[in-house]
């Protein structure tokens, strides 16, 4: 899909979500993170064949129990979906809260 064609159906999904005068809108930006050289290596240019394998979130000592990884990947299911991120983000939640439930004084 080209990019202008990527811009009008974004366009055409705002207007079914908030009406027609989303049609017209007063500019749009479209940035492909991908062209990023910080954000992105040349395998990320590759099309994926598959949603990624979920990954580990357990981390070596000293990063244990200090760095909580909520992001999509780490999700047990759904990885690379956006669902997959928010059980991600819950799950990095509750381990957080229950880790300072049972030690309140480390904060």
């Amino acid at each position: 899909m080209g990019r202008q064609a990527l811009v009008d159906a974004a366009v055409a999904q705002l207007a079914r979500l908030f009406g027609p005068e989303a049609l017209t809108p007063q500019a749009v930006h479209l940035h492909d993170w991908a062209d990023e050289a910080e954000t992105a290596t040349p395998a990320d240019a590759q099309p994926a064949s598959a949603h990624p394998t979920p990954m580990s979130t357990a981390l070596p000592v000293p990063w244990r129990d200090r760095v909580h990884l909520a992001g999509s990947e780490f999700a047990p299911d759904f990885p690379g979906y956006l669902e997959g991120a928010v059980q991600a983000a819950e799950q990095a939640v509750y381990a957080l809260q229950a880790q300072r439930r049972a030690h309140p004084w480390k904060r």
